[in-house]
């Protein structure tokens, strides 16, 4: 661990561990984080959640609509 400090070397260690091999520490410490920080919904399933509901297939009379968009 020492080698890659500053390289995200324990992030790397985490990452290859399932969930229930990880220290209780490390899950109380996460589900914490998770609870006062919630992940962000990522912007291309928000562009395509909004898309579907806005948009018909092969009308591209929204994007004519509304410059900025283009």
């Amino acid at each position: 661990m020492k080698g890659l400090k500053g390289e995200g070397g324990a992030a790397k260690l985490l990452q290859l561990c399932a969930v229930a091999e990880l220290p209780k520490t490390i899950t109380d410490f996460l589900t914490d984080i998770y609870q006062r920080y919630p992940k962000p919904k990522r912007k291309e399933a928000l562009a395509a959640q909004a898309g579907a509901d806005n948009e018909v297939p092969g009308d591209n009379r929204a994007a004519a609509e509304d410059p900025e968009e283009l």
